[in-house]
C-alpha cells in the first residue's frame, strides 16, 4: 500500500485504541444523551403496571371489607332467670283511702332452669281520684307525700292464708303474723303509684290495709270472691332449622291473662317463649313470622319480624338459652292459626337462611 494508506489505517487504528481506553465515566454521558433504550421503556411499563394492579386490588379489598363482609354475629347466653309472670288472682280493693282504690294482683313465675322453681309476687296499683280535677289530685298527691314519714309508714299492707271479714280487727292480723298465717309489708310512700312485695304464699286469700298507728282496718277484700284468670296455654310450636347454619330448639306461641285495671276483666294476650335455642351463627340472623306455608321470603303481605329483646344488637336473632318475650305490637291475633312459618333471615345479605312451620295444638 501506499504511505497515506498505511497512515489512514494507523490513524484508524490509534483511534480504536484511543475509543478503548476511553474512561467509563466519559461513556455513561455519552449514553445518557442518548435515546432511552427499548428495555428501560418495558421495565416502566412494568412497574406502571404493578402499581396500579396493587392499587385496584387494594381498592377491591376495602370495598369488600367496607361493604360486603360481615363478621358473623356474636351469640350471647340469655340472662332471664324466670318467665314473663302468671297472674293467678285479682281483686279490687275500694276506699283504701278517700278516692283511692287498690288493685292487687296475685303474680307467680316460674324458673327458666327449675320446673319446680316458683316466687310468688303481690303488685299492688292504686287507682282513683277520677272526679277530681288536676289542681286538687296534685295537692292530695302533695300533701300526702309530704306529711310525715310516720304517716306514710303507717300505711301497710296483710296478706293471709285467711278469709277476711268486716270484723276483722287489727290485733287479730297481728296474731295472724305471729302464727305465720299472714304477711305484712311498709307502702313507704303511701296510697300512691304501685308497688310489688314478694311473699311466701302460693294461694293467698285474704288482703287488708292497715293504719298502724291508728291500729284500724281501712279497707279489705278476698280473692275468693272473683273468679280466677285461666292459666297460660301452649297453643302452636316451631323448631326452625338451617341446613347452612345449624340451629335448634322451640318456640312455643303462649296465650296468656291479664287484668284490664280499669275495666277489670281478663284480656288475652301472646308471647313467645324460646325453649333451649340454638341460634345460628351467621352475619345478624332475624326471624320472621310469615302467614304463607312453607314462606321463604320476607317482602309478603302480613310478614312481621320478630326482635329478640335481649339482643345486642338490631334485635337479631343472636341470644342462645331459654327465655320468654311479648309478641311484638303488630302481631296479628284476630284469625286463628294465622301464621304459618317461621323464617330465619340474614340481614346484611337478604337471603333465606331456614325456617321451621308453625304446628298448631289447638
Amino acid at each position: 500500500h501506499s504511505y497515506q494508506d498505511s497512515y489512514a489505517v494507523h490513524h484508524t487504528k490509534q483511534e480504536i485504541i484511543d475509543h478503548r481506553s476511553t474512561p467509563k465515566s466519559h461513556h455513561h454521558i455519552i449514553m445518557s444523551n442518548s435515546k432511552p433504550s427499548t428495555t428501560t421503556t418495558k421495565r416502566k411499563l412494568l412497574i406502571a403496571g404493578g402499581l396500579f394492579i396493587l392499587f385496584a386490588v387494594g381498592a377491591g379489598v376495602g370495598i369488600y371489607y367496607g361493604f360486603f363482609y360481615h363478621e358473623n354475629a356474636e351469640i350471647t347466653e340469655s340472662s332471664a332467670e324466670s318467665f314473663l309472670p302468671t297472674e293467678k288472682k285479682f281483686v279490687i280493693v275500694p276506699n283504701v283511702q278517700e278516692g283511692v282504690s287498690a288493685s292487687v294482683q296475685l303474680l307467680e313465675q316460674q324458673s327458666t332452669t327449675d320446673a319446680d322453681s316458683v316466687l310468688y309476687f303481690v303488685n299492688v296499683t292504686f287507682t282513683g281520684d277520677g272526679d277530681m280535677d288536676m289542681t286538687t289530685r296534685y295537692l292530695r298527691r302533695g300533701l300526702q307525700q309530704d306529711n310525715n314519714a310516720n304517716n306514710n309508714a303507717a300505711l301497710k299492707l296483710f296478706v293471709s292464708e285467711n278469709e277476711l271479714a268486716e270484723s276483722t280487727e287489727y290485733q287479730e292480723l297481728k296474731n295472724q303474723v305471729a302464727d305465720g298465717t299472714a304477711e305484712t309489708f311498709n307502702l313507704t310512700s303511701g296510697a300512691v303509684g304501685s308497688y310489688q312485695f314478694q311473699t311466701t304464699y302460693d294461694d293467698a286469700v285474704g288482703i287488708a290495709f292497715i293504719n298502724s298507728e291508728q291500729e284500724q282496718v281501712q279497707a279489705f277484700a278476698n280473692f275468693a270472691d272473683v273468679p280466677n284468670n285461666p292459666g297460660p296455654i301452649i297453643f302452636a310450636s316451631s323448631m326452625p332449622s338451617s341446613s347452612q347454619y345449624p340451629t335448634s330448639g322451640t318456640i312455643n306461641f303462649v296465650r296468656r291473662y291479664k287484668t284490664d285495671l280499669n275495666t277489670g276483666e281478663a284480656v288475652p294476650f301472646t308471647t313467645m317463649k324460646f325453649v333451649d335455642i340454638d341460634p345460628p351463627s351467621a352475619p345478624g340472623a332475624m326471624i320472621y313470622l310469615s302467614p304463607v306455608a312453607g314462606g321463604r321470603r320476607i317482602n309478603e303481605d302480613g310478614v312481621i319480624p320478630i326482635e329478640i329483646e335481649q339482643a345486642d344488637k338490631n334485635g337479631w336473632y343472636t341470644v342462645s338459652g331459654t327465655f320468654e318475650q311479648e309478641a311484638p305490637s303488630e302481631y296479628d291475633d284476630s284469625t286463628d292459626n294465622y301464621y304459618q312459618e317461621i323464617i330465619i333471615w340474614c340481614e346484611p345479605f337478604g337471603i333465606y337462611l331456614g325456617g321451621g312451620a308453625i304446628e298448631y295444638t289447638e
